[in-house]
């Protein structure tokens, strides 16, 4: 007999991966199937592909959730990834194109060259202080030494 898995029916939606309207929910099948196949043969009917783009055909999730970009294995069951009311991205061959889990690593490592560049920023800023306190001082000095010298010049022609 079957087994009550492949008797239970799943309810997805279909959109483009790519174009103006991805991600826009484009048509909705409720699936006896969840082979894989099975949904890109629907989603290539109700989506009127190309026999040539129904051959090239991939299914990814697109989700915020973090499953978004898990593509469908193209020769078995994609039920232990789907879920009711799922947007399945229909890509004829192109990479996934929607939105994809955050990567916390990703994020962690755009935060520390945040973090380097403002740190670098601020000890070129004090670079520049140091500078011009250094030309300050040695402007100082030589005007210092130059009244020195006019005081002196002015002493010996007493």
């Amino acid at each position: 007999g079957a087994s009550l898995a492949s008797m239970t029916t799943i309810r997805v939606s279909f959109c483009l991966n790519a174009g103006a309207k991805a991600g826009q929910p484009l048509a909705t099948v409720v699936a006896r199937d969840s082979a894989t196949e099975a949904l890109l043969q629907a989603a290539s009917n109700k989506l009127r592909l190309k026999k040539k783009d129904a051959a090239a055909a991939r299914l990814f999730v697109w989700s915020k959730d973090g499953r978004g970009g898990t593509e469908l294995p193209r020769h078995g069951s994609a039920a232990a990834l789907l879920r009711n009311d799922d947007l399945l991205a229909v890509s004829v061959g192109e990479a996934y194109s929607g939105p994809r889990p955050a990567q916390p690593a990703a994020a962690a490592a755009d935060a520390a060259k945040r973090r380097e560049a403002e740190a670098s920023r601020r000890a070129e800023a004090a670079e520049a202080r140091a500078k011009r306190a250094v030309g300050e001082a040695e402007a100082s000095r030589s005007r210092q030494e130059a009244q020195i010298r006019t005081l002196s010049g002015q002493r010996s022609q007493q």
